[in-house]
């Protein structure tokens, strides 16, 4: 049976390369550069100075340098952040999401993968790309390929909707344009996949990421939902209420599947208890 490849048009990816690309990054990113080699990739967040996340992305490196897999609405907005602080160093940054294909595999390719920890990484066979081992309820592995490598081997048969249930299923979120700068990473689960290092120097949002983690003020958590509908509507950044109408959290993410939708949302810790509703539906 061939591989049911996955079209992850969502997401995009940005290379960074030089001799000043891994210290620009270890000043700006959530995880430690210095546990990142091509056998292993880290997930991590580009914080602003008020430790909120601006975007999200798996981080791996490869023929020496580095890649940042984001959400595709991002990577603009990920690169142009990075190219501030990025002319103190000898590193260029580049968008190359168009000379790149992203793909993914689920269940079938997890018999041939290796047995590796969270996003860990490896060269492809051709080492014309690379791929990640994503954690997850049901294996998954994510193939960063040339263009070259695209054309021969490669063709994606599914739209990414089956992978983007599954990151909602997993508690994982790479962030887009309504949720970027709106949440801090520990809110959104990174600390559980190493995705924030507490050990490392400095970096833009530390000081208040490690306060908040120190302090034990995290009082609201990822949870999933389900919501029956008759049709797709995106519940991004829709609040959450209880029955007295208090709030009591906020919607992540979302995707509408089989009738209903399967939503991330990060919920007070006080309230999950209660019937909660989202913003303009009774149910």
């Amino acid at each position: 049976m061939k591989p049911n490849w996955i079209q992850l048009t969502h997401l995009g990816i940005i290379q960074v390369s030089g001799e000043g690309a891994k210290k620009l990054l270890q000043g700006q990113l959530t995880c430690d550069l210095e546990s990142i080699t091509e056998q292993q990739a880290s997930l991590g967040a580009l914080c602003n100075i008020k430790g909120r996340a601006i975007s999200g992305f798996y981080l791996a490196l490869f023929n020496d340098n580095y890649y940042l897999i984001t959400s595709r609405d991002l990577a603009g907005k990920t690169l142009a952040t990075l190219k501030k602080y990025a002319v103190f160093f000898p590193a260029t940054l580049t968008d190359v999401s168009d000379a790149w294909q992203l793909a993914g595999l689920m269940d079938e390719f997890s018999e041939a993968a290796p047995n590796t920890n969270f996003c860990a990484s490896g060269k492809l066979q051709q080492s014309s790309g690379f791929y990640l081992n994503i954690s997850s309820e049901s294996p998954r592995y994510l193939f960063a390929l040339t263009e070259e490598e695209n054309q021969t081997s490669f063709t994606p048969q599914q739209n990414n909707q089956s992978w983007q249930q599954q990151d909602i299923q997993d508690h994982l979120t790479l962030l887009n344009e309504k949720t970027s700068e709106a949440f801090i990473p520990l809110e959104l689960n990174y600390e559980k996949f190493n995705g924030i290092s507490f050990k490392k120097g400095c970096y833009t949002g530390q000081e208040i990421i490690a306060r908040i983690h120190y302090r034990g003020q995290l009082k609201q958590h990822l949870q999933t939902f389900e919501l029956k509908l008759d049709e797709s509507i995106d519940l991004t950044m829709k609040n959450i209420h209880n029955e007295n109408n208090e709030s009591a959290g906020q919607v992540i993410s979302s995707i509408y599947a089989d009738g209903q939708i399967l939503g991330l949302a990060l919920i007070r810790d006080d309230q999950l208890e209660n019937n909660l509703f989202v913003e303009g539906f009774s149910q």
